[in-house]
């Protein structure tokens, strides 16, 4: 049953307590290790369209393409969302028992999926190869993913549980300990020795192994995890609620994914790898709201369940502040210099796709409010709801891909990703209109905006086609620039809260004397 809030708007304003300010420190250290691996996962995406679109050619980069993205959707399948589901109810003080027996039962659970779509995909390995990849190849991807796939899922469940504790410090360091090595090894296996793409899925499979070996040792070693007897009781509460955000957690893995299966479909390999290049850029949109809703997640759950009204309203605004502004400014960049940003991540036969980015830059500042406000319908445990919403985005992607892409090519995918993402975020803040209505100030609106018609004004005045690497990155550092001085000058972003910002960081002795907010027993 959900929890009604009551807030006192016209009580007086108190003042923050000490306990109040360590929360929001240690919540601003959570959110930095939550995103410590980005940069290097942005870097690994890059790094694998310079070297791998080179050493595989055309449709070769296409198989590698589509090979991730079947990946991803087999793994969000076989884990059934129970990082959440640990997320939601793992989080607080536990005793050592309990996180056992939780964690043993999540992973006998989904070694059962895992093993279930393992043998579904080995078994129908040579249809699905030919209505997806269409090229040979494709079988022997398929029985590869089969063997890859549980896993991923147990990698995964480890660093769920990790964040469910809310030891952000150490699934920073366990993330990036499996992605520096493994995109080392892939790029050097594929740029010295073997130029195939199936030769990179089966080095993908040896670094799953040896990750989820590592990763029993680690927990065992340092953190004290042990395997116990699943618990029935644990698994029929986890279970459901996994289960309840898989549909949406499906349509959503679709909405983003299945342009690449419709471009490949209806126009061919060489248009899915430009596509899939402007879409993972269009991400620097929402760079930031993935791992920061990861931390958030916990953090407004235990306030919602402790009914701390007035930190619950008052944390909320800031992070919707914080991700506003990084949004916005991201996809001004993108939208602004679109040319430019091909030009330093990719070749010349990229650049076809800046009009198809521009669209999908713009694209990115609704999808950060969409992803936002649907952590706040699993906190209010309106789970259903976030399958509606994802899976009336992803039927929009769907029916408008299928009308546009064979008219106007990709650009016709990238005009459904942008109608997709204001029709759910339109939704999404109509059912938590209270929410926004009390964290949302339309100051923000004329303030943001004004920040970003000053990078357009930048682009629209200094305009090159042949652009260097260097003129590009100049144009995208100073576009930067002007980005964050009009924030600054319209009030958006004040000097103190960059001050507070680097305290929080740097402030280790309050840190340690904070009282972590504790979530209650649902």
């Amino acid at each position: 049953m959900t929890t009604e809030i009551v807030v006192d708007a016209t009580g007086p304003e108190t003042v923050p307590s000490k306990r109040s300010i360590d929360g929001t420190r240690r919540f601003i250290r959570d959110v930095f290790f939550a995103n410590l691996p980005l940069p290097f996962q942005k870097i690994r995406t890059y790094l694998g369209l310079v070297f791998f679109a080179r050493a595989f050619g055309p449709s070769g980069f296409g198989i590698w393409s589509l090979f991730q993205t079947t990946l991803a959707i087999s793994v969000m399948l076989t884990s059934m969302t129970q990082g959440n589901a640990m997320m939601r109810f793992l989080s607080g003080d536990r005793t050592r028992e309990e996180t056992n027996r939780v964690f043993s039962s999540v992973l006998a659970a989904v070694s059962v999926s895992s093993l279930v779509l393992a043998l579904g995909l080995a078994i129908f390995s040579t249809r699905l190869s030919v209505l997806l990849f269409r090229d040979p190849r494709g079988r022997t991807v398929f029985l590869l993913i089969a063997l890859i796939v549980p896993l991923e899922t147990y990698f995964e469940e480890m660093r769920g549980f990790l964040r469910a504790r809310r030891l952000n410090r150490s699934w920073a360091f366990f993330t990036l300990g499996r992605q520096v090595p493994e995109t080392l090894l892939l790029i050097a296996v594929v740029w010295w020795w073997v130029r195939d793409p199936v030769a990179a899925v089966g080095v993908n499979l040896v670094t799953a192994g040896l990750s989820v070996l590592l990763g029993f040792f680690y927990l065992a070693r340092y953190q004290h995890t042990r395997l116990a007897r699943p618990s029935a009781a644990v698994i029929s509460r986890y279970v459901p609620y996994g289960l309840a955000l898989v549909p949406g957690a499906l349509a959503a893995s679709l909405s983003f994914a299945a342009d690449r299966y419709l471009v490949g479909y209806y126009l061919d390999l060489q248009q899915v790898g430009i596509y899939s290049v402007c879409f993972t850029v269009s991400m620097l949109g929402f760079f930031f709201v993935g791992p920061l809703n990861d931390v958030l997640f916990p953090e407004m759950v235990a306030l919602y369940d402790a009914g701390d009204w007035n930190q619950f309203y008052d944390r909320f605004s800031g992070v919707q502040k914080f991700v506003t502004g990084l949004a916005v400014g991201a996809s001004a960049l993108v939208i602004s210099f679109p040319q430019q940003i091909l030009r330093l991540l990719t070749t010349r036969d990229f650049s076809s796709g800046g009009p198809t980015l521009a669209i999908l830059g713009l694209q990115g500042m609704f999808m950060s409010i969409v992803m936002l406000y649907i952590v706040m319908l699993l906190v209010r445990l309106r789970v259903w709801w976030t399958t509606v919403v994802w899976g009336g985005m992803g039927a929009i992607v769907l029916l408008i891909d299928a009308v546009l892409l064979p008219r106007v090519g990709i650009v016709g995918a990238a005009f459904s990703q942008l109608i997709s993402s204001v029709a759910g975020a339109s939704l999404v803040v109509g059912l938590n209109w209270e929410l926004f209505r009390r964290t949302f100030r339309l100051v923000w609106i004329p303030q943001a905006g004004a920040a970003l018609l000053g990078v357009s004004l930048l682009a629209h005045f200094w305009q090159n086609r042949a652009l260097s690497a260097g003129q590009s990155l100049g144009q995208l550092a100073l576009g930067g620039i002007i980005f964050v001085f009009g924030l600054i000058v319209t009030r958006y972003l004040h000097v103190s809260e960059l001050v507070a910002l680097q305290k929080a960081f740097s402030g280790k002795s309050s840190l340690r004397r904070a009282v972590p907010l504790e979530a209650n027993s649902a």
